[in-house]
């Protein structure tokens, strides 16, 4: 099963999360033990979590940005 977020990200990208955004019952489940990898879905569909391409990568050599991913410094 792939989770964005959890254990799907883009190849040539890395990850960031607006933390500071996230409502509180997310806050919760981020650190609640098996329940978390479902909460970092929630956050990508929501627009709380950014890629930044990884240095010295091509456009053409990154996989396409899905729907729901943010891009920091570089055209999608």
């Amino acid at each position: 099963m792939k989770l964005d977020g959890w254990n799907f990200v883009p190849r040539g990208y890395g990850l960031a999360w607006e933390v500071g955004r996230l409502p509180l019952r997310l806050r919760v489940l981020i650190r609640t033990p098996f329940i978390d990898r479902f909460a970092y879905p929630v956050m990508v569909h929501r627009g709380l979590a950014w890629l930044k391409p990884h240095p010295g990568w091509e456009e053409m050599d990154r996989d396409p940005v899905p729907p729901g991913w943010k891009v920091i410094g570089g055209n999608t």
